[in-house]
């Protein structure tokens, strides 16, 4: 095999040679060399013989030089293309990093840079592995964007980032006093965009993401929550259909109905902190539906794996502590992918739940006008297999993606590049002079966008959803 290669590279290194020659023979018989340095130098037209001998120097060595770059190429192509291959990982999708060989990341050669400062979003309530202070380096080739992320569990130099994300879990800025948000808003480049981030409804975190109420207007440019109505939405999951519908049916109904032995499980561990009654529902629909409540609200004890203590159950009570728009958590995603179970839902209205979840995979409490009637249409599914299983149907059509299993990875690389996006938008506004924009999130924007709220009055619901009969 080596002998091979070396004869092959041997063969053309003549191949260049004999082509170098032959220009060189051509350029000589048409250029002769005495026209350049023969005695009628010195005689007459001087000027005229040095640019000419100017042109027959340029010409010889540009083909020495091309000369040069093919027999290179042929020969070194093999061994760039492998170290090459070898040293980078790129992948040329939206939201993927280029790493090294020695796990390094890298910015592709040509990408403009935008950076990105995340305030607070430490982590530490969820995973002591992931370090409070680190940095994240994201790809986008579709906005020929570089995306540099920085965390940060305190505030630092502002004016070195493009775009400055305020957790809902930076308490520093719960603490600002007014005067001290003016200065910030003050120092602020007017190329900066700040956005409001939060993962939690305002009913809970409204007091750390809501500013002084004369810089209300002023202060956001976006919004990042799990709102689809958001400037940049980052809900905790969402249902996505096959461009091409696979000619097999991967899902099998039998084997599914058959490690269903139970009917319906509630797990629950925040028993009082709600905005609505949700144990006192739980308690009275168990007197018209046998439920299996599990957790530090429940009766039973699904230690050490809860996860597959539920998978033998046909419906999950998903039942969120607020209601609030957009806000879907992991109670409703855990259900319908891991655990392969119908959600029985209850939070925000039924068109924020159609307008992410897989097509007819949910039964909504407001669709019922008591619990009567929504546990005798529960014992009817049960009793018939194929209108159940046509709860699962989508399965055949499509995959849930981007569904939250683990903060640290928060937020998605894609979301990186949906804020490369806005950015770069923005900016082509400011050069058209446009003005700028900005979110009120102490009102509709935000803190309005919740049925109750945690810091207003009357700030709880102390009635049912829905009716025992």
């Amino acid at each position: 095999m080596l002998e091979s290669v070396g004869t092959s590279s041997f063969q053309r290194f003549n191949e260049v040679v004999r082509f170098v020659l032959e220009h060189v023979i051509t350029l000589w018989r048409r250029l002769p060399m005495a026209r350049c340095f023969g005695p009628s130098l010195l005689r007459r037209r001087v000027l005229a013989k040095i640019v000419w001998c100017l042109m027959y120097g340029i010409v010889v060595v540009s083909i020495l030089s091309l000369s040069w770059k093919l027999f290179s190429g042929s020969v070194d192509h093999t061994s760039h293309t492998s170290n090459q291959d070898t040293s980078f990982n790129v992948k040329n999708r939206q939201g993927k990093t280029n790493v090294g060989q020695n796990g390094t990341k890298r910015d592709p050669p040509s990408c403009e840079n935008i950076t990105v400062l995340i305030l607070g979003f430490h982590l530490q309530s969820w995973s002591k592995t992931v370090p409070q202070t680190r940095d994240r380096l994201i790809n986008c080739p579709a906005e020929d964007v570089c995306v540099h992320a920085h965390y940060s569990p305190v505030r630092q130099n502002l004016l070195h980032y493009n775009v400055v994300l305020f957790s809902h879990l930076y308490m520093e800025l719960r603490n600002f006093k007014s005067n001290n948000w003016f200065q910030l808003l003050k120092q602020r480049p007017p190329r900066q965009r700040w956005v409001m981030f939060s993962l939690q409804p305002p009913v809970w975190v409204g007091l750390n993401t809501s500013v002084p109420k004369r810089a209300q207007t002023q202060s956001f440019h976006w919004t990042l929550t799990y709102d689809l109505h958001s400037d940049i939405p980052l809900p905790y999951g969402r249902y996505s259909k096959f461009d091409i519908a696979p000619k097999i049916q991967s899902f099998d109904g039998k084997a599914l109905l058959s490690a269903k032995t139970g009917l319906v499980a509630f797990l629950s561990s925040n028993c009082d902190k709600t905005r609505w009654p949700r144990s006192t529902f739980v308690k009275t629909f168990q007197k018209v539906l046998s439920i299996d409540t599990y957790g530090k609200c429940g009766k039973l004890s699904c230690e050490p794996n809860c996860f597959n203590v539920l998978k033998r159950y046909k419906f999950i009570l998903a039942l969120e502590n607020s209601q609030c728009q957009g806000y879907i958590t992991e109670h409703f995603w855990n259900a319908l992918q891991i655990w392969k179970a119908v959600p029985i839902v209850f939070g925000p209205l039924k068109e924020d739940y159609e307008a992410l979840a897989p097509p007819n995979s949910f039964i909504h409490i407001y669709d019922f006008k008591s619990m009567t009637s929504l546990a005798k249409y529960i014992i009817e599914l049960d009793a018939k297999d194929d209108d159940y299983l046509a709860y699962h149907s989508w399965r055949n059509n499509g995959t849930l993606k981007s569904v939250v299993h683990d903060w640290s990875k928060l937020p998605f690389d894609e979301t990186y590049c949906d804020i490369a996006r806005r950015y770069k938008d923005d900016m082509k506004m400011m050069r058209k002079k446009r003005p700028v924009k900005f979110r009120n999130v102490n009102g509709k924007d935000w803190l309005d966008t919740c049925q109750v709220h945690a810091i207003r009055p009357r700030g709880k619901m102390d009635h049912l959803p829905i009716p025992i009969s």
